[in-house]
């Protein structure tokens, strides 16, 4: 729309009738099944476009101007015109969603920007529209794109600019190198040159700070820099910005209703009951190292240094509000584009959000499907937080997601982008409370894992071995399948039991519900 905007006037404005109908309807109606937050905030920016057009070309744009008039928006006897608003204001700056979810704002922001270089008559292209799908940019196209606004010495807008280098793919990016050391300057030169190149370090004075982190989360591994430790962002924990959030499988007390009739009034009663939950904890708190006698003194009677406040990053807005979920779930894949180089960031709120409890309702799994087949597209050496959601995605009731999980495994584990000791850990971690029955687990393997390949079958074996490792010394239901299991395992792979099982083994083979198992697999070492 940016780049299309100088080519709307005369007849051409006609054509846009049925475009700015269907954006009426949908801000008027309900959200269809396929659509989103976004779809509506999408909506708005164009009815924002077209008051534009309307204002700059009234002649040519009338017929847009009477859909407008048949579109009034009435709220109880007060009907609101969409032509009254102020010059200077616009409706997406005021859009929000009922819960006021956070995780809309980046994009929020973006059409916002889109808005304003329409207005201003700016048709340098966004820098953070891909070029690859599902939401990749190409590091010399972005290159060129920098390259223009260097030429036209005009300056990158906030959210284009750290959606963009968010979305950059850092893979063959030598072409991309060359062309920033021949073509740019100054700090974006700077800037880029640590974005593609892998070993490079930042190199300041960094006017640009929010860019500058952005690009350090968009490269692996993920890690703090030195040079940056002035700009602010380090004065909260790391893993608020790569989702590496420590957790635990717990079982945690809380307090039921139960509901009674007596003497012919209803009774609300409170009862003490138990479950299964999957907690994340919350960032470590970053700890201020003590200062002696002297040196507090000194602070007292010294002026005070002011607190460095760096500017937001869209990481900082990673975050679900709504109670209930309606529509979300057609959002989540968006969501996640934002940052295709670290969608791990935002994997602690969607589990939270779904995946505390084993047993889901329908709009979570939904939710849960839509990230599973991003993640499938994206999917890279990723860290705990991944391979937490893979493994509990992996024990889910509903098929969709589990059967979606095990094709993330089947795809990505023989390149070496899963990896297997962790996940069977993160299983056996989940088991050992048994959030969800290792029944699950066991159906999805004969269904879908088993006998795909002898590359995948040992992989399977690493998954398992690792799972029955952290188990408790009482078996759990369905133990006595998971042993099968690895006992055919290893016949096909030819293999024998793992030494690292020795100690389970030797303490199953006394329990009465899988001592058959246990020692036939002890008589293969």
């Amino acid at each position: 729309m940016v780049q299309l905007y100088p080519q709307l006037q005369g007849s051409v404005l006609t054509q846009l009738q049925p475009a700015l109908q269907r954006a009426l309807k949908l801000i008027k109606d309900n959200l269809r099944s396929t659509q989103g937050n976004y779809d509506h905030m999408l909506a708005v920016f164009f009815i924002d476009v077209c008051v534009l057009l309307v204002r700059q070309h009234p002649a040519d744009a009338a017929d847009l101007q009477k859909i407008f008039e048949a579109h009034s928006q009435k709220e109880g006897n007060e009907v609101k015109k969409w032509m009254h608003i102020q010059t200077d204001s616009s409706y997406i700056s005021g859009w929000t969603n009922h819960y006021k979810d956070p995780f809309y704002l980046p994009y929020k922001q973006l059409l916002t920007e889109a808005l304003l270089k329409i207005r201003t008559g700016d048709t340098l292209p966004l820098l953070s529209t891909p070029t690859h799908q599902p939401a990749w940019i190409a590091p010399e196209v972005l290159v060129a794109r920098v390259e223009q606004y260097q030429h036209h010495q005009k300056p990158v807008q906030n959210m284009d600019g750290q959606l963009s280098l968010s979305r950059c793919r850092l893979y063959d990016t030598a072409e991309a190198i060359n062309r920033v050391k021949e073509k740019l300057h100054g700090e974006w030169q700077r800037l880029l040159l640590f974005l593609l190149d892998k070993e490079a370090e930042p190199q300041g004075p960094f006017t640009q700070p929010d860019a500058w982190m952005i690009s350090s989360l968009s490269k692996w591994p993920k890690q703090p820099y030195a040079a940056f430790s002035t700009l602010g962002y380090y004065d909260q924990a790391f893993e608020k910005y790569t989702g590496q959030r420590t957790w635990q499988a717990i079982v945690e007390e809380f307090d039921r209703d139960v509901y009674s009739y007596e003497n012919g009034n209803f009774k609300t009663t409170k009862v003490k009951d138990t479950r299964k939950k999957l907690k994340l904890n919350n960032p470590s708190s970053i700890t201020k190292e003590e200062s002696s006698g002297i040196k507090s003194w000194l602070q007292k009677i010294l002026p005070k240094s002011k607190t460095v406040v760096p500017p937001s990053l869209f990481y900082d807005q990673l975050e679900i509000k709504a109670q209930w979920i309606s529509h979300e779930y057609n959002d989540m894949r968006r969501a996640l584009l934002m940052m295709p180089n670290n969608p791990e960031a935002f994997l602690p709120a969607i589990i939270r959000k779904c995946m505390q409890y084993a047993e889901t309702g329908e709009s979570d799994k939904k939710m849960l499907i839509a990230t599973l087949q991003t993640l499938h597209e994206l999917w890279d050496g990723y860290g705990e937080m991944a391979h937490l959601f893979l493994a509990t995605a992996m024990l889910s009731a509903d098929k969709t997601v589990a059967g979606t999980a095990a094709e993330i495994w089947l795809r990505y584990a023989p390149v070496g982008k899963i990896n297997n000791e962790l996940l069977g850990k993160t299983l056996g971690r989940l088991e050992q409370i048994e959030l969800a029955p290792l029944k699950r687990f066991n159906d999805l393997v004969i269904v879908q894992l088993f006998r795909i390949s002898a590359s995948h079958n040992r992989l399977l074996q690493t998954v398992v071995e690792q799972l029955l490792t952290v188990l408790p010394d009482e078996p759990i239901r369905n133990l006595k399948k998971l042993l099968e299991i690895y006992a055919e395992l290893l016949a096909m792979n030819g293999t024998q039991a793992a030494v690292l099982l020795t100690n389970r083994l030797l303490v199953w083979k006394e329990k009465s519900a899988v001592s058959k198992q246990a020692v036939s697999l002890l008589q293969q070492k």
